[in-house]
């Protein structure tokens, strides 16, 4: 990657950076999923490998 192209992409990356992250809508979803992990992992399958 030429250094023109590799500083601009760090500074979109650094920008990117100091946006701060969308808030949680459902937080009460969060928990439940924690809870219930093992049992969705199982019944959805795991297709991640």
């Amino acid at each position: 990657m030429p250094a023109k192209d590799k500083k601009e992409a760090l500074d979109e990356l650094n920008e990117a950076l100091k946006t701060p992250a969308p808030q949680v809508e459902n937080k009460a979803n969060i928990d439940l999923v924690g809870k219930y992990y093992d049992k969705l992992v199982a019944a959805l399958g795991d297709d991640q490998n």
